[in-house]
């Protein structure tokens, strides 16, 4: 138990340093709710902080074949820029995205698809232009992130339960059906000491939990090649 939480201990350190030492965001952000448009980019420039994509240890041996065609994926924006040693960059984009419209984004492999979605987010870094937009973000990457709770829990994730409200959401994402196969509903516990869920029940979650939130923005990446924002 001693050599286990010293090996974690030291992991955790590097961790902190690495955080301590990294360079201050200066970027911002504007949030302009009489904006015309749902986002608007002007000559802006994005970067990666760093050269190639997530190592494999970070992911971890048990993950099943759809989350790692979905890493591969993901890694694949930075592969060209991993044989010219400098992270990956959009730069000088000019993108005007109207409000109540349904965009989506369609590329080969390693065209920077996910970048561009991680850049409307605010998750890559911003060194040049401007950025506006005209209401908040909700954003579904491609590794579904789930807590270890409830399945409603997970859906609401801190946000007042509204059961009609809830309800719309989960027949959207077509979580009924899921929720039948589940020991108690929405109720089943999830994670660790709970059941494990499929990449698709995760994605579906991962989904509801950013339309529960009410974005007016919302950014998804799913699984596939295909990425879209709907606003």
């Amino acid at each position: 138990m001693v050599i286990g939480q010293s090996i974690d201990a030291y992991v955790s350190l590097g961790r902190i340093e690495s955080y301590l030492l990294a360079e201050n965001d200066t970027s911002k952000r504007e949030v302009n709710t009489d904006l015309p448009e749902a986002m608007l980019f002007e000559d802006a420039t994005f970067t990666w902080e760093t050269v190639g994509g997530s190592q494999e240890g970070d992911v971890g041996k048990s993950e099943d074949e759809s989350a790692k065609d979905a890493r591969l994926a993901r890694d694949a924006d930075e592969k060209a820029a991993v044989e010219l040693q400098a992270p990956f960059q959009l730069e000088h984009l000019h993108l005007s995205i109207s409000r109540n419209e349904l965009v989506a984004v369609v590329g080969s492999v390693g065209c920077g698809k996910t970048s561009l979605l991680a850049a409307m987010a605010g998750e890559m870094r911003q060194t040049d232009g401007t950025v506006q937009q005209g209401s908040n973000i909700a954003y579904c990457s491609q590794y579904a992130w789930i807590q270890n709770a409830t399945v409603q829990a997970n859906i609401t994730f801190g946000q007042p339960f509204v059961k009609e409200w809830y309800d719309k959401v989960v027949d959207a994402c077509a979580l009924r059906p899921d929720f039948k196969m589940f020991t108690a509903g929405d109720q089943t516990e999830v994670g660790e000491r709970g059941i494990t869920l499929s990449g698709g029940q995760k994605q579906r979650i991962s989904i509801a939990r950013a339309i529960y939130f009410n974005a007016s923005i919302i950014v998804s990446v799913p699984v596939t090649a295909v990425a879209s924002i709907l606003t």
